[in-house]
């Protein structure tokens, strides 16, 4: 039994979709991947954080981890868990990529359009002698090493974009 012209294209459309929506959520894990392993590589270096976590601070579930691309690709904002040898808090960071290498892609996917990012704001939640209240860790807050100068880059400054007290 052949099929017909219509269930061919069907499933190619099918197929294509598929494809598609696989490379772009790949895309996002791995523009994810590279902001976040930059974070945990400042994390582990400040001390202030390591004796109120501990030592060994690593990423906690995906799960729980959020991250937001603007429109151009070029800067991004995560929030994921962390956790450490003595309690748990949550990272924040907002990053821009710089170095494209191919430009083209970025519209469409940023994560395979090369470049690295720079982490420009990291901010960390930990927990405080109060149970309910949260201590927010200033980690690290730095202009960009390229562009106009004006600091805070495509994400605005964290007192434009909304940030809001845990």
């Amino acid at each position: 039994m052949k099929m017909s012209f219509r269930r061919k294209l069907t499933s190619l459309l099918v197929l294509g979709v598929t494809g598609v929506g696989a490379l772009s959520i790949w895309d996002d894990y791995l523009i994810f991947h590279q902001c976040s392993k930059g974070a945990l590589d400042i994390a582990n270096s400040d001390s202030e954080l390591k004796t109120i976590l501990g030592e060994n601070i690593a990423q906690g579930p995906l799960y729980a981890a959020t991250m937001g691309l603007d429109r151009e690709g070029n800067s991004a904002q995560c929030s994921f868990p962390v956790t450490g040898s003595l309690d748990s808090g949550n990272l924040h960071l907002r990053a821009v990529r710089y170095e494209e290498k191919y430009k083209w892609l970025t519209p469409y996917f940023p994560g395979f359009s090369g470049g690295r990012w720079e982490v420009l704001v990291l901010e960390a939640l930990v927990p405080t002698n109060n149970p309910p209240a949260r201590q927010r860790l200033n980690l690290i807050q730095r202009k960009p090493k390229i562009g106009d100068g004006g600091g805070g880059g495509p994400c605005g400054t964290p007192s434009t974009i909304g940030h809001h007290e845990v």
